[in-house]
């Protein structure tokens, strides 16, 4: 498909039930093992077989090249074009993609579906997800079935075998799909359990004497994936270190915190990777605030999470050369339109505008009942949805499968954020400047009726779409 004046249109809310899963095939590539991840113990001998299952597909992108542009001033029912101004003059925070974690459960559903796996990562698909960003679990989650966590024998850290299969999935079959733009969040739920006040991987907290293994142990683990050919761009010192529950968790203090970004930045950075701050929701603003202040120098970014606060929670760092990202977010109960809603206002516009410069969902891929899950957890998320549904049936891609699809289209790694105003607020809008110097927008339509919308950049480049209520939207604005 020529990219030249595109507007993608991958689901509107009247299509989601119509869509089916016979719309599209794929041509699986074929991935070649490295022999030093053999050797490091990192990656299976054993390929899994081709699955035979149906990929995850969209109905077919509408390429508007060309396509005559509605009169200005002309919407349905006679409403004005609504306009919406870029300034391509004002370059600001660089955009490093979109991604998903690469969780246990994930692993098990992609591994059996290939296919499912190209829609979500091949970038030369028109209607796939186009995905470069991959949060990497270092010990078990929530949905994992069995717990789990990196061997330290106190010099080298060494992979369980489903940091193995997570691994050797990354690297034979995602990694050839998405090329050098593949980056990597490294994150544990958990320490060790005798390195925790519970003695468990279930809940407590990182024991203070614990805290320079724990360390060193995370260095090591960073090092053995990277010379593995895992491209580890930041590491979280832990996922939601606030929280403890009955699944993989840990809590840490904000001194804990303090004193381990001191001991393992420096070793990160010399590595090349940047450390995380945070990892946790939006709430937890003066937690950040404690954190870069306490350790000036040390974090490269700020991993935020949408489950309390919010989003506006996230602006004014006030740390120079410290970044933004939603690491994770998840959605649940809502309708397809309610998703595109509340996504393109709290996790693409509205953060975009205040520096945000990935965004991250949480699970890749679930079943049928929102696993495969910890069956012995209690406070697992029994509604969560991954970006894609995968069953023996065939495979489905859920709402935020287009929120991060038409993002992607939007915005490529390496982009830079535009900022844009609209003569209507409730067209959500979030603009980048690519690599190649082109202009990508993301717009939603937040109002009941389909809206004429210009887009334009300040340099006499314009393009007026029509936008479907509830409906979102990505193109490219004509050079």
């Amino acid at each position: 498909m020529a990219e030249s004046g595109v507007q993608y249109v991958l689901l509107t809310p009247t299509q989601e039930t119509t869509m089916s899963p016979s719309l599209g095939r794929f041509t699986r590539r074929v991935a070649v093992a490295s022999c030093a991840l053999l050797a490091l113990g990192l990656v299976s001998a054993q390929v899994a077989a081709p699955g035979t299952a149906r990929p995850i597909v969209t109905p077919v992108a509408a390429d508007l090249a060309g396509a005559a542009a509605p009169a200005d001033g002309a919407g349905l029912l006679g409403l004005r074009t609504i306009d919406v101004r870029i300034d391509a003059r004002s370059p600001r925070q660089e955009w490093f993609g979109v991604g998903a974690a690469l969780t246990d459960a994930s692993v098990e559903l992609l591994r059996a579906n290939p296919r499912a796996m190209q829609a979500l990562f091949d970038p030369t698909y028109p209607d796939g997800a186009r995905l470069n960003l991959v949060r990497l679990p270092l010990s078990s989650t929530d949905f994992s079935p069995t717990p789990w966590t990196w061997d330290w024998d106190g010099q080298v850290a060494h992979p369980s075998p489903e940091a193995v299969a997570a691994a050797t999935l990354l690297l034979q079959d995602i990694a050839p799909l998405v090329g050098d733009d593949l980056a990597v969040n490294a994150v544990a739920w958990s320490a060790p359990a005798e390195m925790k006040t519970s003695g468990s991987l279930r809940g407590g907290a990182l024991r203070e004497d614990a805290e320079t293994a724990y360390g060193d142990m995370l260095v090591s683990q960073v090092r053995r994936l990277l010379e593995a050919g895992v491209p580890v761009r930041w590491l979280s010192l832990g996922n939601e270190p606030n929280h403890s529950a009955d699944y993989a968790t840990m809590t840490m203090t904000t001194e804990q915190q303090v004193r381990l970004a001191g001991d393992v930045s420096p070793r990160l950075d010399a590595l090349g990777v940047d450390l995380l701050a945070l990892d946790h929701n939006w709430s937890h603003r003066s937690q950040v605030d404690d954190l870069l202040s306490g350790a000036p120098q040390t974090f490269g970014a700020v991993g935020w999470h949408c489950y309390d606060g919010d989003h506006t929670q996230a602006g004014a760092l006030g740390a120079p050369g410290v970044t933004s990202m939603i690491t994770e977010c998840t959605g649940t109960t809502d309708s397809t339109r309610g998703t595109f809603d509340w996504d393109s206002r709290n996790l693409v516009a509205g953060p975009a505008a205040l520096g945000n410069g990935a965004l991250f969902f949480l699970n890749l891929a679930l079943d049928a009942t929102h696993g495969p899950f910890d069956a012995d957890s209690w406070q697992r998320c029994t509604d969560c949805r991954g970006l894609g549904r995968i069953t023996s049936q065939g495979a489905s891609p859920e709402p935020e499968y287009f929120v991060a699809a038409h993002l992607a289209r939007a915005a490529r790694p390496g982009s830079r954020y535009l900022p844009a105003t609209s003569s209507d607020g409730r067209i959500s809008v979030a603009a980048f400047r690519h690599p190649d110097g082109r202009v990508g927008v993301y717009a939603h339509n937040a109002t009941r009726w389909t809206r004429t919308v210009r887009f334009s950049d300040g340099s006499g480049s314009s393009r007026s779409v029509r936008i479907g209520a509830g409906d979102i939207t990505s193109l490219r604005l004509p050079r």
